[in-house]
């Protein structure tokens, strides 16, 4: 596995330019970002919604690795970076359901790169959505890119925003300098249901080198 075999093109990056530009034009998502802090809130629908507007604000500087069992509590629901274990979710899986790794696993697949799409409880009970996010992450995974759907249990923290199912999150950095943890930042959309068009946009909108740990070891 080659890091250029999983960066995107020049024309696939001015694709997903024109995917944002056309996406906020119709009101269906917005990609401006916001330094506002996600909330996180109780309650669902079954029905899907539009996705809301990406939220966007600075880490907490914070790539500790923790190492098992010390606890690892995040703050917000789902987590976009922060300390996390020293290993990664394997790369080659793409979708999980039960077995899916601890969210410290995961929250080090985002440092180097990997959009997540976390999932609730109802979106799981959902039989259509979940095999169509199925579908999308394994299309990901088929042309090597950094894309994970996992389920987000009441366990690992609070509920999404009420009406909202699908959650997607990346930790993007400065490309000219990955390492400056001040332009580090978190970056989350969520999503009423599972929108394909809506996560291509969201996923484009940050190459690989736009991460804290670009690549893998």
């Amino acid at each position: 596995m080659t890091e250029t075999s999983l960066r995107p093109t020049r024309l696939r990056r001015l694709a997903g330019a024109l995917a944002v530009s056309a996406a906020v034009a119709t009101g269906a998502v917005a990609c401006g970002g916001s330094d506002d802090a996600p909330e996180a809130g109780g309650g669902s629908t079954t029905a899907p919604a539009p996705c809301d507007a990406v939220i966007t604000k600075p880490t907490d500087e914070n790539q500790q690795h923790i190492n098992e069992p010390t606890p690892i509590t995040y703050t917000d629901a789902p987590p976009a970076f922060g300390e996390h274990r020293p290993e990664y979710a394997p790369f080659g899986r793409a979708f999980y359901s039960s077995d899916r790794p601890e969210v410290g696993n995961l929250v080090h697949s985002l440092e180097h790169g990997y959009t997540i799409a976390w999932y609730d409880d109802t979106l799981a009970e959902d039989t259509a959505a979940l095999a169509s996010l199925e579908t999308i992450a394994t299309d990901y995974m088929a042309n090597r890119e950094r894309f994970i759907a996992a389920p987000w249990r009441e366990e690992d923290g609070a509920a999404f925003p009420e009406g909202r199912h699908v959650a997607l999150v990346r930790w993007s950095a400065d490309a000219d300098d990955p390492t400056d943890q001040t332009k580090h930042r978190g970056n989350w959309m969520y999503c009423g249901g599972v929108d394909r068009k809506a996560i291509s946009t969201f996923f484009d909108t940050w190459p690989n080198e736009e991460s804290p740990e670009p690549g893998l070891p």
